[in-house]
């Protein structure tokens, strides 16, 4: 089992390549008063690799791109291409107890975006960047908001015992405002300071040597808006997972989720299926 939306190698090798591929079906809120909901179909890729500078302190780097169908007001979809917030980040693990089967580890770290999420005035990448960004529950601002620098301060820790294995992540994404992302001055009002925090519980067991299951909650409250919302949104959102995962061999483990949000804005509104694989080196 590999981790969830801020994974950590959990194994010895010196770098670790994880690729997210989640095809999301989403109608999610959007700030801006004509057209205020970002409705269609987003295939998001983020590649995650880490590299160990030093005896359990990571370096990692996560890119992110989306294509999208996007609907329109007469009911057609156009197709759109975005990439969104490339983020570096820096991670140290600390072993809290260890044993011969069991293991606990606690993993302080924090990321730093790039601001080079995709916008324009006509809007749809930033339309399909919220597509996105709804397909994980709201709990990846950090990479798909544009116009924003992101800092993502985050907490793990993980146990181990035997087949079984549980995660527990909580991350705080603070994004500062830099640019306008093209939202139209009278239709949106950004702000200069948006603040969420994410909370994902994950526990996963071996069936098998090779096959087993992964399940997942994932609660995001947005603290403070990027922008004002142009009609009530619920401040959380919840998210379940089930992922049946598969170890090929010692160094590739090919995870199948099938994730949807509970309440808040999202639910009923919004289903996403895909995969991850992790490749040790």
């Amino acid at each position: 089992m590999t981790g969830d939306l801020q994974s950590l190698p959990s194994s010895a090798d010196a770098v670790i390549v994880a690729e997210r591929a989640h095809l999301a079906v989403a109608s999610a809120p959007f700030d801006v008063r004509t057209l205020s909901e970002a409705k269609g179909q987003a295939l998001s890729f983020v590649t995650d690799a880490w590299y160990e500078l030093q005896r359990e302190t990571w370096l990692g780097l996560r890119l992110p791109l989306v294509a999208a169908s996007v609907r329109q007001p007469a009911g057609s979809y156009l197709d759109e291409t975005a990439w969104g917030n490339p983020e570096l980040r820096l991670a140290r693990r600390f072993s809290l107890n260890r044993r011969s089967e069991t293991a606990l580890e606690l993993t302080l770290g924090g990321g730093v975006g790039i601001p080079l999420a995709e916008h324009d005035r006509s809007l749809m990448p930033n339309r399909a960047l919220a597509i996105a960004n709804a397909g994980e529950g709201f709990a990846e601002p950090e990479l798909f908001t544009p116009g924003a620098l992101p800092l993502t301060p985050f907490v793990r820790l993980d146990y181990t015992s035997r087949g079984f294995r549980a995660l527990t992540l909580l991350k705080l994404p603070a994004l500062f405002r830099v640019s306008d992302a093209d939202l139209p001055a009278i239709q949106s009002e950004p702000h200069a300071f948006a603040l969420s925090s994410v909370l994902a519980l994950e526990a996963g067991y071996n069936f098998t040597r090779r096959l087993g299951l992964a399940l997942a909650a994932q609660l995001a409250v947005e603290v403070l808006p990027p922008s004002d919302h142009v009609r009530s949104v619920p401040a959380w959102q919840l998210m379940l997972r089930g992922s049946p995962y598969f170890e090929l061999g010692e160094r590739i483990t090919v995870l199948i989720d099938v994730q949807a949000p509970v309440g808040g804005a999202l639910g009923g509104t919004t289903f996403a299926v895909g995969s991850r694989a992790a490749l040790q080196f």
